[in-house]
């Protein structure tokens, strides 16, 4: 069990978070200097692998603040998150229940626009709602290693329709739209800026970046 806190301007913490306060992902500094990563369900099941991969510092070892929601919740992973993990070999240890198979799913569909290569593993001899730090009290890190190099990659599900009904296209639309710029850029999308040649797009680009990144 884990809390949060907060430190006092004067000095010491406070156990609760400001409201709308984003929580970090577990162990963020690791994951962001390194190319190989684990996901686990729990800071539990985070803090068992990456004892047992003490040997090889260059795996970090992440999950959700959250954890997986119970059935008929909303998944608690933020879409911020998956940036973090472009570029990355990413392996996700889901609970062996249908909880589990679930959040693991979701965070494969979040991260897979940005990840290197992603794999599912999922780890033999475990009971219905066992995880791997129940795998890891007979098992050594070498072996959860050999799993994981034997698991095939993820690939994600396409839908192999050309056409879909214009309710179901209009379900899958945010209903707000997350707004670098206001109405010009959406945050984690993707665009053109566009003129005739010397119309000064470059200098339109380099100063629309400097004033994004200054606020």
């Amino acid at each position: 069990y884990f809390k949060w806190r907060v430190a006092r301007s004067g000095g010491g913490y406070e156990w609760h978070l400001p409201e709308g306060f984003k929580k970090p992902l577990y162990r963020l500094h690791e994951l962001i200097r390194s190319n190989y990563c684990i996901v686990t369900e729990g800071e539990k099941d985070a803090d068992n692998v990456r004892a047992r991969l003490a040997e090889h510092p260059h795996f970090a070892v992440t999950t959700g603040p959250d954890g997986a929601s119970k059935p008929g919740q909303r998944v608690k992973w933020a879409p911020e998150y998956a940036p973090y993990f472009t570029g990355k070999f990413v392996t996700i240890l889901p609970d062996n229940d249908d909880a589990g198979r679930n959040y693991a799913n979701f965070i494969a569909e979040s991260i897979s626009p940005y990840a290197a290569g992603i794999k599912m593993v999922a780890l033999p001899t475990l009971a219905e709602h066992e995880d791997v730090s129940n795998y890891l009290i007979s098992h050594t890190g070498a072996d959860l290693l050999r799993e994981i190099q034997q698991a095939p990659s993820w690939e994600k599900k396409r839908d192999s329709r050309f056409l879909i009904p214009a309710a179901e296209f209009m379900n899958q639309a945010h209903e707000e739209i997350d707004w670098l710029v206001e109405g010009v850029i959406e945050r984690q999308a993707n665009g053109f800026i566009c003129a005739e040649p010397k119309g000064g797009k470059s200098w339109v680009a380099v100063d629309l970046a400097l004033s994004v990144a200054s606020g």
